[in-house]
């Protein structure tokens, strides 16, 4: 799963290679159903926790999405 964090003038790539791994969860926020992830959180505010790499080239591993309203 490719993620583009967009936080204003600066926008972070993030990459989970499996997103069953992700940590997902939800902030005053109701989601119908199973998460799609490329439908609940596409334009959502949310608190993104990831890991770089110590290799500066790889991008940064998403760990967990805490989607809020």
């Amino acid at each position: 799963m490719d993620v583009t964090i967009d936080a204003g003038a600066t926008k972070l790539p993030l990459r989970a290679d499996n997103y069953h791994k992700v940590a997902f969860s939800a902030l005053d926020v109701k989601i119908n159903g199973d998460l799609k992830p490329c439908i609940d959180l596409e334009n959502r505010s949310a608190k993104i926790e990831y890991v770089e790499s110590v290799d500066k080239s790889d991008t940064p591993h998403l760990i967990a999405i805490e989607i809020h309203k």
